[in-house]
C-alpha cells in the first residue's frame, strides 16, 4: 500500500498527560474496587453528566495502579478519523509501544478525503497486531468521548472493541453514551459500567470534602440537606462550598440553596442548557414545571408529538434526566437543574406559564391523577378549575396529596373565597387531616355562608359534605356518639349518586362503632362503605376501607382474615400505582396496618420493613393520626426485637415532632416508653409512669386506651403487686370480652395466668392459659404470648406436657429469644443427663425426622433408635416426641431459634 504524506500534524502533548489527583481529593474506595474488577472485561464505561467526578476518579485510580496507562483527552477536532487515530497511536507510544514508521507517517497526513474506510480498518488491523505482541497488560483511557460525533470514529472504536487484544483494556469517560453496540457487550458481560448514581457523593464523602478538606464545619443536618438538594452531584457541592465560604449564616444559606445560586446557574447554563439546540432548550424550559414527566404528558404540555424521541436523547446525553422506572416511561430532572430551568422559564416566558400549568392539569385529570391536577391548577392560579376538581373529586384529591403542600397552595388563594364554597371546603378538609380542627371549622362556616348562591340540589350536596367532615372531626376527638349522629344526618343530605362521599360517611360510622366497642356493627358499616366505593370505582377509598378492616379483623381474633384483606388491598393499590406510574401515600397507610399482622405472627423482619416504608410515605402525606400509628407500631417492633434504644428514639422523635400531651397518641407513646424501660431493666422509671397515669382506670375503660392498660398490668406484675395486677387484668378481660376485642382478651388471659401461677394457683393458671391457646392457635397469634416474657415459656411448657395445643406450644417455645434462666439449674432437675448419642437423636427428632430417617442418617438400626427415644422420654419425664422437644427447649438442651 502506498502512503501519501500531505502534511505533518503536530501532536499536542497536554492531550496525552494523565491528570494528577487534586490536593485534598476525597478518596472513593468503593469505586476504585469497581474499576479494578472491570479490568477483567473489555470496556469500562464511566457515563455521567458534567461535574460528577469522572476524570478525578480515574486520576486517583491511576495513581494507585501498577499497570501502564495511556491517556487521551479528546476534543472536537478529534472527529477527524485521521487525527483521532494519530492521537491514539501517540498515546500508545507514551508507554513504549512503537509502530511501523509508514503507519505513523500515513496517520500524520491530515487530508480527510484520502482517509477512506478501507484505510481505517487496515490501519486498525496493523495497530491491533502490534498491540497483540505486547507482554504487559495496559489500559487506554479516552476522556470526554461525548465530544465525538463522527460516525467513522464510532465505527473505528467499535472495530477496536470487537477485536481488542487481551493485553489491552479500554476505559471511556463521557457525558453521553457512545454510539457502540453497548447492549451486546452488556449481554456478553464484556462491559463494566459506572454511572451517575454510582458517582454521587455519600453523606460520609460529602462530610470529608466539605468539612475536612475545605473546613466549612457544617452540621450533620446541613450536610444531609445539601446532599438532598444536590443529589450527591460533586460539582454542585463544590459550587455550594464556594458560595458558603465566608458566609456568616451557613444554616440559612443551606436552607435557601437552589439551582439559581449564581455559581450553580452559571455552570449549568454554560455546561448544559446553552449548548443544546433551540428546540431542546425550549422543551427543557417548558417541562421544568413538572416534577415527573413522560412522553404523552410532555406532548400535551408542549404541543409536540416527538417528546419520546427527545426524552430518549436527553437520557442518552446524560442531561440531568433521571429515569423513574425500568421501562423508561417516567423521568424527572435533577433537582438543581429543575430549579435553574424554572427560574429561566420565569425570566423568558412568564406570560405563558399559566397556560403550561393548565395543559398539564388537564392531562393529569384525564389520567385520573387528581391530586396532581389540582396542584398544577393551583400553581397556575386557576381557582375556578381547582373548585371544579374539588367539587367532583374532593376525597381523592385530599387522600392523595401532600397535605402540607396542598394546604400551602390553597392558602395562596385569596383569603376571601368569594361565592364558591368548594374552595373553602377543600381548605377545611386539609386542615382537618392535619388535626387543625378550629381552622377547619372556620372554613366550614365560610362554606355555609356562601350556600345561598346555589340551587337546592347543590346546597344539599355541599351540606352533606360539610356534615361528613364534621362527623370525621367528632370521631377524631373521640366523640363517637356525636360522630355517628352527624354522619347519619349527612347521609340524609348527600345525593344517592354521590357514592364516594356516602361511602366515606359510612366508613366514619363504622369507625365510631369500632372504637365504641361494637365490632359487629363496625364490620357491617365497613362492608357497606366498601360496596359503595367499589360501585363508584373509587380505588383509593376502597383501599382505605380495606385497610381499616385489617385492624378490626386483627383485634377481633381473625388474624388470617386480616392478612388476606391486607393482601387484597395491596394488590389493588399496586395495580393502581402501575397504572398511574405514581406512588400513592395510601400504600403507606396500608403498610402501617399490615405491619401489625406481621407483628402478631412474629414475622418481625416483614413487620419492620412494612412499618418503615409506611411511615416514610405517611410523613410525606402528613395526616396526623396515621403518622402517630406509624411511630407507635415501629416502636413496638423495635421493642420486640429488643432494640430498646431505637424503640425509645422512635417515640421521642414522635413526641418532639407532635408535642401535644393532651392527645391520646402522646399518652400511648408514654406508655410504650414505660414498657421499654421495664424490658430494659429500669423498673423505677416504669413505676414512675405508672404512678402518673392512675386516671386511666378511674375514667372507665376505652378501646383506644387498651394498650395503656396492658402496660400498666405488666408493671404491676413486675413489681409483685399481684392483687393490683389481678384486679386490673380481670377488668381488662371483661372489657375485652364485652367489646369482642379478642386480641387483647388473649393477652389478658395470658397475664392472668401469670398472676395465678405467681400466687400458687397453678391449675387455674393452666386453665386460663388453655382458653387463650385455643383462641390463638388456629389464627397463629404469637406475640400475645411472646411479649409476656420467659415466665410465659414455663407455662407453655406445662401446657404442652398436658396435651394442650402441644404443636402450637412447641412452636411458641421455639420462638422465645432465649432459654429460661437459669437453664443449668433446670437441666440439673433431669432424672439423668442425656448421653451424646441421645442428644444427637433428640436433635433429629426436633427436625421432624422419622425413626427410620434417623436410623439411616446415623447408620444405626431402627431398634437402636427406638431404644434411644424411649430413654430420652424417660430422662426428660415426658410421654411423646412433642413433649420431648418442648421440654428440651425449656431446659436449654435445644435452641429456641
Amino acid at each position: 500500500m502506498e502512503y501519501l504524506v500531505i502534511m505533518t500534524t503536530p501532536i499536542l502533548a497536554t492531550k496525552l498527560f494523565i491528570p494528577p489527583p487534586r490536593p485534598n481529593q476525597v478518596s472513593r474506595p468503593r469505586l476504585l474496587i469497581c474499576l479494578q474488577e472491570g479490568l477483567a472485561r473489555k470496556l469500562t464505561l464511566i457515563s455521567a453528566p458534567a461535574g460528577f467526578g469522572k476524570t478525578s476518579l480515574l486520576s486517583e485510580w491511576i495513581s494507585k495502579s501498577d499497570h501502564p496507562v495511556c491517556w487521551l483527552s479528546l476534543d472536537e477536532g478529534d472527529n477527524d478519523p485521521g487525527r483521532f487515530l494519530s492521537y491514539l497511536v501517540a498515546s500508545l507510544q507514551q508507554i513504549g509501544i512503537e509502530f511501523d514508521k509508514h503507519v505513523v507517517a500515513f496517520l500524520q497526513s491530515h487530508n480527510v478525503e484520502d482517509f477512506k474506510a478501507y484505510d481505517t480498518e487496515t490501519l486498525l488491523i496493523s495497530l491491533l497486531n502490534r498491540i497483540s505482541e505486547e507482554r504487559q497488560h495496559f489500559f487506554l483511557v479516552l476522556d470526554d468521548y461525548h465530544l465525538i460525533e463522527n460516525k467513522a470514529v464510532h465505527k473505528a472504536l467499535t472495530f477496536l472493541l470487537d477485536n481488542l487484544p487481551r493485553q489491552m483494556h479500554l476505559i471511556i469517560a463521557t457525558r453521553t453514551d457512545p454510539s457502540i453496540r453497548m447492549a451486546q457487550m452488556r449481554a456478553r458481560g464484556e462491559m463494566c459500567e459506572i454511572r451517575a448514581a454510582d458517582l454521587r457523593f455519600s453523606l460520609e464523602e460529602a462530610s470529608e470534602f466539605l468539612n475536612q478538606s475545605i473546613g466549612l464545619g457544617l452540621s450533620s443536618s446541613d450536610l444531609s440537606t445539601l446532599i438532598d438538594k444536590t443529589e450527591g452531584w460533586i460539582t454542585g457541592l463544590q459550587l455550594a462550598a464556594i458560595s458558603l465560604q465566608g458566609h456568616q449564616y451557613k444554616e440559612a444559606f443551606v436552607r435557601a440553596f437552589a439551582g439559581d445560586d449564581r455559581y450553580i446557574a452559571d455552570y449549568l447554563l454554560d455546561e448544559a442548557l446553552l449548548r443544546q439546540p433551540f428546540h431542546i432548550q425550549t422543551f427543557l424550559l417548558q417541562t421544568s414545571i413538572l416534577d415527573r414527566l413522560n412522553a404523552p404528558l410532555c406532548d400535551a404540555l408542549t404541543c409536540r408529538s416527538d417528546s419520546r424521541c427527545i426524552l430518549v436523547e436527553l437520557e442518552r446525553a446524560n442531561l440531568f434526566l433521571v429515569p423513574l422506572d425500568n421501562q423508561r416511561n417516567w423521568y424527572r430532572y435533577h433537582q438543581l437543574f429543575t430549579e435553574l430551568l424554572h427560574a429561566r422559564l420565569i425570566q423568558k416566558y412568564a406570560n405563558t406559564m399559566n397556560d403550561l400549568y393548565h395543559r398539564a392539569s388537564l392531562w393529569y385529570e384525564e389520567q385520573g391523577m387528581l391530586s396532581d391536577a389540582v396542584r398544577l391548577a393551583l400553581l397556575g392560579n386557576d381557582s375556578v378549575r381547582v373548585a371544579q376538581l374539588v367539587e367532583g373529586h374532593l376525597l381523592a384529591v385530599v387522600s392523595t396529596s401532600e397535605l402540607a403542600v396542598m394546604n400551602q397552595l390553597l392558602s395562596s388563594l385569596p383569603e376571601d373565597l368569594g361565592s364558591n364554597p368548594w374552595l373553602a371546603l377543600a381548605r377545611a378538609w386539609g386542615m382537618a387531616y392535619v388535626w387543625q380542627f378550629d381552622r377547619a371549622e372556620s372554613f366550614l362556616e365560610k362554606a355555609i355562608s356562601n350556600l345561598i348562591n346555589f340551587d337546592e340540589q347543590i346546597q344539599g350536596r355541599i351540606r352533606g359534605r360539610i356534615l361528613a367532615l364534621r362527623s370525621y372531626i367528632a370521631g377524631s376527638k373521640r366523640d363517637y356518639s356525636d360522630s355517628i349522629h352527624i354522619a347519619q344526618d349527612a347521609l340524609q343530605h348527600l345525593p344517592e349518586d354521590d357514592l364516594s362521599m356516602r361511602s366515606f360517611t359510612l366508613l366514619i360510622i363504622g369507625n365510631a362503632y369500632r372504637f365504641s366497642g361494637d365490632s359487629t356493627r363496625a364490620i357491617q358499616f365497613h362492608h357497606d362503605a366498601l360496596h359503595h366505593s367499589e360501585e363508584a370505582r373509587d380505588t383509593i377509598l376502597s383501599v382505605i376501607i380495606l385497610t381499616r378492616l385489617i385492624d378490626i379483623y386483627r383485634m377481633s381474633g381473625n388474624l388470617n382474615r386480616a392478612y388476606r384483606t391486607g393482601m387484597r388491598a395491596l394488590k389493588i393499590i399496586e395495580g393502581y400505582e402501575r397504572q398511574t406510574s405514581a406512588q400513592s401515600f395510601i400504600i403507606g397507610y396500608l403498610k402501617l396496618r399490615l405491619c401489625t399482622v406481621y407483628y402478631e405472627r412474629n414475622e418481625l423482619g416483614l413487620a419492620l420493613q412494612s412499618a418503615e416504608t409506611g411511615l416514610d410515605l405517611i410523613r410525606q402525606w402528613g395526616a396526623y393520626d396515621s403518622i402517630s400509628v406509624g411511630y407507635i407500631n415501629l416502636a413496638k417492633i423495635y421493642l420486640a426485637s429488643r432494640n430498646y434504644t431505637q424503640a425509645m428514639n422512635c417515640l421521642r422523635e414522635f413526641k418532639e415532632t407532635f408535642p401535644a400531651e393532651d392527645r391520646l397518641q402522646y399518652k400511648i407513646a408514654s406508655a410504650l416508653e414505660a414498657e421499654i424501660n421495664l424490658h430494659d431493666g429500669n423498673l423505677k422509671r416504669a413505676s414512675d409512669w405508672l404512678e402518673s397515669c392512675s386516671y386511666c382506670q378511674t375514667h372507665g375503660f376505652q378501646v383506644e386506651k387498651i394498650q395503656i392498660y396492658d402496660v400498666m398490668a405488666q408493671i404491676y406484675i413486675a413489681r409483685g403487686q399481684y392483687s393490683d395486677a389481678r384486679g386490673l387484668v380481670e377488668r381488662l378481660l371483661s372489657f375485652a370480652q364485652e367489646t369482642t376485642t379478642i386480641e387483647y382478651e388473649m393477652r389478658a388471659r395470658g397475664k392472668l395466668a401469670l398472676v395465678l401461677q405467681a400466687t400458687g394457683q397453678e391449675e387455674a393458671a393452666i386453665t386460663m392459659l388453655e382458653c387463650a391457646l385455643d383462641q390463638a392457635a388456629s389464627e397463629e397469634y404469637r406475640r400475645v404470648f411472646l411479649d409476656q416474657g420467659q415466665p410465659m415459656a414455663q407455662l407453655l411448657y406445662q401446657a404442652a406436657s398436658r396435651g394442650i395445643q402441644p404443636e402450637f406450644c412447641n412452636q411458641l417455645l421455639a420462638e422465645f429469644p432465649s432459654a429460661p434462666q437459669p437453664g443449668s439449674e433446670l437441666q440439673d432437675e433431669l432424672i439423668e443427663p442425656l448421653s451424646d448419642r441421645e442428644t444427637e437423636v433428640l436433635r433429629h427428632i426436633a427436625l421432624g425426622s422419622t425413626n427410620q430417617e434417623i436410623a439411616q442418617e446415623l447408620v444405626l438400626s431402627l431398634y437402636t433408635i427406638k431404644s434411644h427415644a424411649r430413654s430420652i422420654y424417660s430422662k426428660l419425664g415426658v410421654k411423646n416426641r412433642t413433649e420431648a422437644v418442648a421440654k428440651a427447649r425449656l431446659v436449654g438442651l435445644l435452641p429456641r431459634d
